[in-house]
């Protein structure tokens, strides 16, 4: 053989060597790829997303392996981009809170009027869609008195009056006036600003005269200062039509409107207003009232509390602990508008803690526990709490220990715990309130929306959302459970189940929405009875578990169970629409994805119907 062609030879036997080698070595790499991606569990889309992280956090020099798999797969759209789908924090659209009274909750308060330019109430669902709110001509922002009286001076139709947070003390014989009219696609408008509430406090009655029509008067809170108590009323209407009256909180006032004349074609609304111990006017032809809460004159005593740095000639009290330990049984406590990094331990019974919008706990606790304990009768209403800590891991808005307590319209939200009793609570009812975010920070061992270790527990249009660190977004123990008409959805959290009954128990969840993410940890949605070892041992006499009537989104990339259950006596599970690779249960519409069901992408949350 000739040297040339002992060259040749060689050089095919070494290209055939790497190559041989080099497939070896990819096979070898893609099959390590793929015994990581079969341990972890993960979706697809998921998997590649965090692989690449990884190999970027390692090496530098791998970062070019990490752009490849982002071009390959996610900027060329073979795979959706997961930077979208599992972020931490996903925008989502709530439905619009539907409690009587007044609530920041609301959100969107912007007034519409329909074609024959009536006022259209929050309530009516189809006008609220088809007609868009009004674009503002020009905003006029006040943080003063004289500013505002200045802007109602100056107001032409399409003006916002845009009023900054704080306390506006008119003065008494001053007057605020308006009487140039607005028109129902430029309505005038008086408003605080979004997701916050201006306080306007009175001294004389009759202190806003409007005998203008189109207008709009929203998100405020009233307080009337009279002397003697209270006030007669806030508005003074002569001859004002089409009216707005919105997301209105008063007190100290008989009435919110004296209406002194009216046109023949008089027509308003008054919608989500809040009147404490008095009512929303003295005639009601041509006017149309929605979803108002009027608040009776029934408590032994009204105790009202400022936020510390207020200065109020008529707040003497700024300590929310030391208002609730020297009222009576019976007693009103009224929270004023602001921050408070405030604790409470309430002993004293049957107390109501009402919060004007615009009212918050945050960054505090109490013996250890949390922001407010129980151990008496309490109803909550309106309160925002947030940001709870304690050394344990499970500091809670609220910590029930003792009696009855009754939440409507609270916003507990990003604390370690929502809510959590003790073993000797008694009922607790849940309406109108949103409770999300639990275990945010991952500083708990877990992050329950609702824990109810004893009693019963009643929810109704309420949503319970995004539970971290693997906690539940609602975990009763309780011998009754029941959620109506309610919201608990997963969305992005690393949580666990969506709700989970572990001593099972009489339970009825109906109407509902539930909803399990991608990134939820527990392959089960619902869990019944998963807690107690056999049926001998069961805590209550009755164990009976009924779900009827829910919409049921599985949004996991993989198989779901939808109920796991044991010791069920006789349970029911019909009438539900089933979206998503969840198990069949004849007497329930199924369908493979929301494509098929005619239903929104992930995460909107729509109720379906069979």
């Amino acid at each position: 053989m000739s040297i040339p062609s002992a060259g040749r030879l060689i050089g095919k036997i070494l290209f055939g060597y790497l190559l041989l080698s080099g497939l070896a070595l990819n096979i070898a790499v893609l099959g390590a790829v793929y015994w990581d991606y079969y341990r972890a569990g993960k979706p697809l889309d998921l998997y590649l997303y965090d692989l690449g992280g990884r190999l970027e956090a390692r090496s530098k020099k791998l970062a070019p392996v990490k752009n490849a798999i982002d071009t390959v797969f996610f900027r060329s759209g073979l795979l959706p981009d997961p930077r979208i789908r599992y972020a931490r924090d996903i925008p989502y659209t709530l439905p619009r809170w539907r409690g009587d009274g007044a609530s920041l909750l609301r959100r969107d308060t912007a007034p519409r009027y329909d074609k024959k330019g009536l006022p259209i109430a929050l309530d009516n669902d189809t006008l609220w869609a088809v007609y868009s709110p009004p674009k503002p001509v020009r905003t006029l922002e006040v943080d003063s008195v004289e500013g505002l009286r200045a802007a109602l001076a100056d107001a032409t139709p399409g003006t916002t009056i845009m009023l900054s947070p704080g306390t506006y003390r008119i003065p008494e014989g001053a007057r605020l006036e308006t009487t140039t009219s607005g028109t129902p696609d430029r309505p005038i408008v008086i408003r605080s600003r979004p997701g916050a509430m201006a306080a306007l406090e009175t001294t004389a009655s009759n202190a806003l005269k409007i005998g203008s029509a189109y207008l709009v008067l929203s998100d405020l809170v009233l307080r009337g200062r009279c002397s003697p108590s209270p006030c007669a009323s806030f508005l003074a209407i002569e001859g004002g039509t089409r009216l707005i009256l919105r997301n209105l909180f008063a007190s100290g006032y008989t009435f919110l409107a004296d209406i002194r004349s009216q046109p023949e074609d008089h027509f308003s609304v008054a919608d989500g207003v809040t009147m404490i111990a008095g009512d929303i006017g003295n005639r009601i032809r041509g006017w149309r009232f929605v979803r108002n809460k009027i608040v009776p004159d029934t408590f032994s005593q009204v105790i009202e509390v400022c936020p510390p740095k207020e200065d109020s000639p008529w707040c003497r009290r700024h300590d929310l602990d030391k208002a609730t330990g020297s009222a009576k049984p019976g007693a009103l406590i009224l929270l004023h508008t602001g921050a408070y990094r405030q604790a409470a331990y309430i002993r004293m019974p049957n107390l109501y803690l009402m919060a004007e919008p615009g009212a918050r706990l945050v960054e505090t606790a109490t013996e250890g526990k949390g922001a407010i304990i129980s151990d008496a009768g309490l109803t909550i209403d309106g309160l925002e709490c947030f940001h709870i800590k304690v050394p344990d891991g499970n500091g809670a808005c609220v910590r029930q220990q003792g009696g009855d307590l009754t939440l409507i319209g609270v916003h507990f939200h990003r604390a370690q715990m929502g809510i959590l009793t003790g073993h000797k609570g008694g009922s607790i009812r849940i309406l109108d309130s949103y409770i999300h975010d639990s275990g945010y920070d991952e500083d708990g061992a877990l992050g329950h929306n609702i824990y109810v270790n004893s009693g019963e527990l009643h929810m109704e249009r309420t949503w319970s959302i995004t539970a971290r660190h693997e906690g539940h977004e609602v975990k009763s123990r309780a011998r009754v459970t029941r959620i109506d008409d309610c919201i608990i959805a997963s969305l992005n959290a690393a949580d666990s189940r969506l709700v989970d009954l572990p001593d099972a128990g009489e339970v009825s969840i109906r109407n509902s929405v539930l909803e399990e993410g991608p990134l939820s940890r527990n392959w089960d949605m619902i869990g019944y009875g998963l807690e107690t070892s056999s049926k001998t041992k069961l805590w209550y006499p009755k164990n009976q578990l009924v779900v009827t009537g829910n919409t049921v989104y599985s949004d996991k990339a993989g198989h779901s169970r939808f109920i796991h259950a044991r010791w069920s006596e006789g349970g029911t599970v019909k009438d539900n629409v089933l979206i998503g690779h969840l198990e069949q249960r004849p007497g329930n519409t199924a369908f493979d994805d929301r494509k098929s069901a005619g239903a929104p992408p992930f995460p909107s949350l729509a109720r379906m119907t069979p």
